[in-house]
């Protein structure tokens, strides 16, 4: 329980150094925080290999969400960031950090996949709304319409997230898995 709430604790600082930075035209901050937790997350996960996977898969949900947010013409970020495909930098590396809080304090969630799509709304439009309120993020559409594509968005991103940290036996077994296989004969 404490090592969790250290991980949080850890996660909101790189969240404050991401959203601050990218609020006053700084990447290097978040970037540098993000680097050291998904580092110091890779020293001590249980399934590294996972991890570094679960952050990739991230920075790929992440810039696509927003890439599809932007073309949409329903968000905008603070001027001056350095960015990738129009997303900031300080964004991606928020997603890299964000996918290794997964597998520590939210992979019960992974086992509850029909919840996820509600508590990633949930969480998405709070954070999304901090990040306004901070100056990083804009709306660029009316709210309604920007914060109903801002849930929807997260409302996919987290089920997508959490799904290679679902128990491997909810998942069908592999074509030529030996188990599939004593199964099929037993029939």
């Amino acid at each position: 329980m404490r090592f969790i709430l250290l991980h949080q604790l850890g996660f909101q600082a790189v969240w404050a150094a991401c959203v601050l930075g990218g609020a006053h035209g700084h990447s290097a901050p978040g970037l540098l925080a993000a680097l050291a937790f998904v580092g110091i997350s890779q020293r001590y996960a249980e399934a590294p290999r996972r991890d570094l996977g679960l952050a990739l898969r991230a920075l790929a949900i992440g810039l696509a969400m927003d890439l599809g947010l932007r073309g949409l013409g329903l968000i905008g970020y603070a001027d001056g960031a350095a960015q990738l495909l129009a997303s900031p930098l300080w964004l991606l590396a928020l997603w890299a950090a964000f996918s290794q809080t997964l597998p520590v304090a939210f992979g019960w969630l992974a086992e509850r996949l029909a919840l996820a799509p509600l508590l990633g709304a949930l969480g998405g439009l709070s954070a999304s709304w901090a990040g306004i309120r901070l100056g990083a993020m804009s709306l660029e559409a009316p709210p309604a319409l920007a914060f109903a594509g801002i849930a929807a968005a997260w409302a996919i991103a987290v089920p997508l997230l959490l799904a290679p940290l679902a128990a491997p036996a909810r998942r069908a077994p592999p074509l030529s898995s030996p188990r599939r296989f004593a199964s099929e004969a037993r029939e």
